[in-house]
């Protein structure tokens, strides 16, 4: 939703997930509306293994980011375990 509405003034978006019965984190990547293939990594960085994201933007309000985040989680919190985009 996010990089599909304001892409243009994202300019990048990256972190490590903590997925569910997953041992190590998943490395995510975007660029304005191109979003790169997810990366299992090795290990983690250090002991902390929650999930990171920063977000780099040009003109764009913080809070239409973390509002857009939000809607992204409970839209994939209502769905049926195991059904994919």
């Amino acid at each position: 939703m996010l990089l599909n509405r304001h892409g243009e003034a994202l300019l990048r978006v990256k972190g490590i997930l903590n997925i569910a019965d997953a041992v190590t984190p998943v490395a995510v990547h975007a660029v304005q509306h191109l979003v790169h293939t997810p990366r299992h990594l090795p290990a983690w960085p250090d002991q902390d293994r929650h999930s990171r994201l920063i977000f780099i933007a040009r003109g764009l309000d913080p809070a239409a980011i973390e509002r857009s985040f939000r809607a992204f989680v409970v839209a994939k919190m209502k769905r049926p375990r195991g059904s994919h985009d």
